[in-house]
């Protein structure tokens, strides 16, 4: 007593499908790779665009290099140790207020 088909009675089991679109090809683009291990392929350096070290220089100021520090006489700017104790105090510091904050 079980239908055999999902459909109603009277439609054919075969249906007429809407076509479906071609596989269309996407142009492919040349990509920063690394050369794989163990290959003696290096790659060629990309020239840079004078259009766009134009742009750079008029957004950074002409400042290709690092800008240097002015400091005052006698003075000296913190050793990578130094800082680094003392953003781990401070660290410890905002922790500390943190938690005192939630106890009140």
């Amino acid at each position: 007593d079980r239908p055999t088909s999902l459909l109603p009675e009277g439609e054919s089991a075969k249906r007429e499908l809407p076509p479906i679109p071609g596989a269309k090809w996407v142009e492919t683009r040349k990509v920063h790779m690394a050369p794989k291990p163990g290959s003696d392929l290096i790659g060629e350096p990309i020239p840079a665009d004078p259009a766009v070290q134009r742009r750079r220089d008029e957004v950074l100021g002409g400042a290709t290099q690092a800008k240097k520090f002015a400091l005052k006489d006698g003075e000296a700017l913190m050793s990578p140790s130094d800082r680094l104790r003392e953003l781990g105090n401070l660290a410890d510091e905002m922790e500390l207020l943190y938690f005192s904050s939630l106890g009140n």
